[in-house]
């Protein structure tokens, strides 16, 4: 019989697959018209649910490291999608409470970074210490970020767009590292080589690269429109 884990594990590979296919036709697709919108909202629920299972099922086999990126990549796609949910310059009680995950996920790495610095061999789940810190130091620059939008209160035109990219197009690229580079032995022997592997996650990082500086360095999204705020 299924396991409680393990027919959330199911769960967590199905809904990966369906962020990663959804994810490339919204990546690829011209910001804020219809087809982005519609695989994009696939997108946001179905890596909603990737990063929850996931959590879950690595803090139940033990893996600080799988824990923490599912936590993060919830927290990166929910405050994503709010970017552009959100009306121009306003904020309200989601971007106030968000923080406070990334902030847990900042703390249990601290934690478990200090734990194996303290074991025999210097790692734990064969990670040293320096990567939990790093998993710590990214989640207090995205708490920093998100301080900025409070204090601001909002943001709007090309800020609120870029907000909403870089954080769907990190997600995107957590997940693609997870399956094409943290577990290879997936893939049929023959496609099993860095360089075909790492082809998709490289993608990933290039065509978000190019939607951001479109967005900065064009006059696309100066100003704010009617359709903005339900683009996804």
């Amino acid at each position: 019989m299924l396991t409680v884990v393990s027919i959330i594990l199911i769960i967590h590979i199905c809904a990966g697959t369906i962020g990663l296919l959804s994810g490339t036709v919204s990546l690829f697709s011209r910001k804020g018209f219809p087809l982005h919108r519609k695989w994009g909202h696939i997108f946001f629920v179905s890596m909603l649910v990737m990063g929850a299972t996931g959590a879950f099922v690595a803090f139940m086999r033990d893996r600080p490291d799988s824990t923490i990126a599912g936590l993060l990549t919830f927290y990166l796609v929910s405050t994503a999608w709010m970017a552009v949910r959100r009306k121009s310059g306003q904020i309200g009680n989601f971007e106030k409470i968000s923080p406070l995950l990334a902030l847990s996920c900042a703390i249990y790495a601290i934690s478990v970074g200090v734990a194996a610095a303290e074991t025999e061999i210097g790692t734990i789940r064969g990670f040293p210490p320096t990567f939990y810190f790093g998993q710590a130091g990214l989640a207090a620059f995205m708490i920093a970020l998100d301080v900025s939008v409070i204090v601001r209160g909002g943001l709007s035109g090309a800020q609120r767009i870029a907000r909403h990219l870089w954080r769907m197009g990190f997600a995107m690229f957590v997940a693609a590292t997870s399956i094409f580079l943290g577990n290879p032995q997936v893939f049929p022997e023959p496609v099993r080589r860095i360089e075909i592997l790492a082809a998709p996650v490289l993608i990933i990082v290039v065509t978000s690269v190019f939607w951001l500086l479109r967005v900065q360095f064009t006059n696309l999204y100066k100003k704010p429109k009617k359709s903005l705020p339900h683009a996804t």
